[in-house]
């Protein structure tokens, strides 16, 4: 699911320093590499171009994880679920990610079997 967040600005700064210091540095080269996903009062703008005080900032943040393929019933019991976070129970011997050989047995093939159509994210 794609994300949207508004910022208001404060202070005058290039949307560069903006987007480093309002995201990971991983997150802020993924938004910076593909245009429009910055707009400025309504207009696409790209990480060179400055914000002044008073700007409202829209950042778009698109999916990038790819479904998780394997389904399995391993027993998981769901504690909470809510549009944003789920948190489970898990038995001894289910990994918490998958790993190389543990792909049928790890929390995402659990929740894929309980989720089929949620997209899961660590």
């Amino acid at each position: 699911m794609d994300r949207i967040f508004n910022f208001y600005i404060e202070k005058d700064t290039l949307i560069k320093h903006f987007l480093r210091k309002n995201f990971s540095s991983t997150i802020a080269k993924r938004i910076k590499s593909d245009f429009g996903q910055i707009k400025v009062n309504g207009e696409v703008k790209i990480a060179t171009d400055k914000l002044f005080k008073g700007d409202v900032v829209t950042v778009l943040l698109k999916e990038t994880v790819k479904p998780y393929k394997i389904s399995k019933n391993l027993g998981l019991i769901v504690v909470y679920d809510d549009e944003d976070l789920c948190v489970v129970k898990k038995g001894k011997g289910i990994c918490s990610i998958s790993v190389n050989g543990h792909e049928e047995d790890c929390i995402f093939a659990g929740l894929k079997y309980l989720f089929p159509n949620d997209v899961f994210r660590v």
